[in-house]
């Protein structure tokens, strides 16, 4: 039977093998699990500042804005990003950017982004 220490030992090999040591490069890393990111400003390199520009257009799907996010709530969840977007000018006077919310995303998101947040769950971490 294998203990705890050792469940732990096996579930951060695989969190580095997927993601790497957690930081800038690990935002990269799950930020491309998500299709709909992939190519998107500020992932590669990492820069919150450019992802939260490109999500809060206006001209992306609903799924692209909430797979952002969910990568900016992993980066600092307690950054109250539509707060951060009104700072930067990034907002249209009535627009909004609400916090991530994971049931919204689930109704919304295909399998693919569901398949890149569950991994992200089993194998958390946070830069």
């Amino acid at each position: 039977m294998v203990d705890d220490y050792e469940l732990s030992r096996i579930k951060t090999a695989r969190r580095l093998k997927v993601y790497g040591e957690a930081g800038r490069g690990a935002m990269t890393r799950l930020a491309k699990t998500f299709p709909s990111l992939e190519n998107a400003p500020g992932v590669n390199p990492w820069n919150q500042d450019e992802l939260l520009k490109w999500a809060a257009s206006g001209v992306l799907s609903h799924g692209e804005v909430l797979a952002a996010k969910f990568i900016l709530a992993v980066w600092n969840p307690s950054t109250d990003w539509e707060e951060v977007a009104n700072k930067m000018g990034f907002l249209e006077k009535d627009q909004s950017f609400k916090r991530f919310d994971l049931f919204e995303a689930m109704n919304v998101w295909d399998p693919e982004h569901v398949a890149a947040a569950r991994q992200w769950m089993d194998l958390c971490f946070f830069p």
